[in-house]
């Protein structure tokens, strides 16, 4: 994994600098205030600790976030991203799953709670408004003050 340290004299400046891991990562999602997960190539959700200032924003290490409460055990991620205290996830079979009670105490939340199936894609912004596509290419969007999806569109590609 590389990351990228943006200098705050001037945006221009911009340092590349790899991130030490013996895990080889398929998917990679940074949050606010610098929450990093990642999802390696067998598909176990990862947590980077420790990325700030004191660490040049390298971070510590890596902790897997255990699946244990899913009752599919041997569930694999494809897809992970990160809002504002919010992470999605999406597993190789198409599921769609929210982390629960993750916060700033708490980073890596307590438990996956599956939300939907037949999806291809999933994406948080910052104002923690997601956005997905359906495997029948319908770009849907969740509403957090109706916990429902909308259709936002067709994909007319696949």
């Amino acid at each position: 994994m590389i990351t990228a340290l943006v200098e705050l004299e001037s945006e221009l400046k911009v340092r590349w600098r790899r991130v030490p891991s013996i895990e080889k990562f398929l998917w990679v999602s940074i949050g606010m205030e610098l929450k990093v997960w990642a999802v390696n190539l067998d598909g176990h959700m990862y947590f980077r600790n420790g990325v700030d200032p004191r660490t040049d924003y390298l971070g510590r290490d890596w902790t897997q976030v255990v699946n244990s409460e899913v009752y599919d055990v041997d569930m694999r991620f494809r897809m992970v991203s990160v809002g504002d205290e919010v992470v999605w996830a999406l597993s190789r079979s198409g599921e769609l799953y929210f982390r629960e009670n993750v916060s700033k105490m708490l980073p890596l939340g307590t438990s996956w709670t599956k939300v939907d199936k037949r999806f291809k894609f999933v994406s948080v912004n910052g104002k923690n408004e997601v956005k997905s596509r359906r495997r029948i290419s319908q770009l849907m969007k969740y509403s957090n003050d109706f916990l429902a999806w909308g259709i936002l569109g067709v994909c007319n590609h696949r």
